[in-house]
């Protein structure tokens, strides 16, 4: 049986992008390793109040065709900002999360209203890119600490590539890195990133992707069934417990 979980909603901005670029600062240097770049875009609230939004962007590592890092002349591998990545429509490495539960159901989110695409559709437990020198793994473990507030063992089960359109002018172009996980924690999640969560019974969610898919994430609807043969490939059933 379904129950859906909604965290506190802070923010009061919309995913109204409306298109480019406005403003770039480069070599903003975060704790860690990574680069990131501060921009700001237009938004707008919901009460139709047109402003900017000034977001610190994570840049994503660039890759080519067989999921290999691209590089410059001197063997650096390449980035690029997030948002100008989906404005170009580049290539680039991603990781999405599947974590299930004892009894074989799988913890989906509702992206928060906020998003700067795919806003208010739901999907997978969580996803993310991978930083420079991070593995897929320790990319989606971390992410799932920050976004849903749980933690538990990933393992990478298979990658897929896929394209697509996903509004205000943004394509998502990604090689991604399937890892699924297994956990009993609440979730937690930061609710600048997630509107609700559920368990949902899988079965369920495969009929549902098929009867009403514009509910949910395109990458979602585009590897599931792959993740049920993984499971069945790992001698779990997705109504039992492991």
């Amino acid at each position: 049986q379904e129950r859906s979980h909604s965290p506190n909603q802070t923010g009061d901005y919309s995913a109204a992008i409306e298109g480019r670029r406005i403003h770039l600062d480069r070599d903003c240097t975060s704790p860690g390793r990574e680069l990131f770049s501060v921009i700001e875009v237009a938004v707008t609230n919901p009460k139709g109040v047109r402003g900017l939004k000034r977001m610190i962007e994570e840049e994503v590592v660039l890759v080519d065709d067989a999921g290999r890092d691209c590089r410059d002349a001197e063997g650096r591998i390449l980035t690029a900002g997030k948002l100008e990545a989906h404005t170009r429509g580049l290539r680039h490495r991603a990781v999405s999360v599947f974590v299930f539960n004892r009894i074989g159901q799988v913890l989906l989110q509702r992206r928060a209203s906020g998003k700067y695409h795919s806003a208010g559709l739901w999907s997978n437990t969580c996803c993310t890119h991978p930083r420079r020198g991070e593995s897929p793994q320790e990319a989606g473990q971390r992410r799932l600490q920050e976004e849903m507030g749980i933690s538990c063992r990933l393992e990478e089960r298979f990658v897929f590539s896929y394209c697509a359109i996903v509004g205000c002018g943004l394509t998502e172009n990604e090689y991604d890195h399937v890892c699924v996980g297994w956990s009993e924690g609440k979730p937690d999640p930061d609710p600048a990133e997630v509107g609700e969560w559920k368990w949902v019974d899988c079965e369920a969610l495969r009929i549902a992707l098929d009867r009403e898919p514009q509910q949910y994430t395109y990458w979602l609807a585009a590897c599931f069934m792959r993740v049920l043969e993984e499971l069945g490939a790992l001698g779990i059933g997705t109504n039992k417990t492991r």
